[in-house]
Formats: C-alpha cells, structure tokens, sequence
C-alpha cells in the first residue's frame, strides 16, 4: 500500500492547484500538518491552505484562512488557524522551475488537529 498521493509541479509560474474533499469542522481553530515523503530533485514549492464555507455557500464564495505550511524539500511542516466555518478543505498548489520539465512531488496531510473552543 502507498501512503499519501503524488502530484505533479508544472514548469510554468502559474503552476497547478489541488483540492481535498470537504470535511465538518469540529471546532473553530485548528493544526494542519503536511508532510512531503519524497520528491524529484530539482526546484519546487508545496504550499497547503485551508479554506472554509458554510454547507449552503457555493465553493465560489469560500475563504481561505490565516497560516499555511510550504516546503521545497522533503521535510513536514505545522500551521496553526483559526475561523472555521461549517466544512473545511486544503487547498494544495504546486509549482516547479520555469523552463525545466515538470516534477513530482510523494506527499501526505494528517486530519485536522481540533483545538477545544
């Protein structure tokens, strides 16, 4: 079994996002936690946010809250957040060198770490 998931950093500035599935919030703070296992050498960058809404909002009205976790080398990385709305979701962006062919990136996410209200 593999753990985590593979994505692909484009070589190009704009580079490519990617989304988990919505989650319920079970608090209004929390810890994120994002682990990058193995990657291509080369140059790259992992950004993870958090986004939030309310169950009734279109995912075109969400917002994206404070703190985030980046790496360009293997390594993890901790973010504190707080405001939670009702669902909450990572929003993963990927990025690699302009010019160089587009590298992969082996990374995990453990589940939100609730803090009591």
């Amino acid at each position: 079994m593999l753990i985590g998931q593979s994505i692909i950093a484009p070589d190009d500035e704009a580079g490519v996002l990617y989304y988990s599935p919505w989650m319920p919030r079970q608090g209004d703070a929390f810890s994120g936690v994002l682990e990058v296992i193995a990657a291509q050498t080369g140059t790259w960058t992992l950004t993870m946010t958090a986004e939030t809404k309310n169950n009734e909002d279109s995912d075109a009205s969400i917002t994206t809250l404070s703190g985030n976790a980046q790496l360009t080398a293997v390594g993890t990385k901790e973010f504190n957040t707080s405001g939670a709305l009702e669902l909450v979701r990572f929003r993963f962006s990927a990025t690699g060198d302009v010019g160089v062919a587009d590298k992969w990136i082996h990374f995990r996410t453990n589940p939100p770490i609730w803090q009591p209200n």
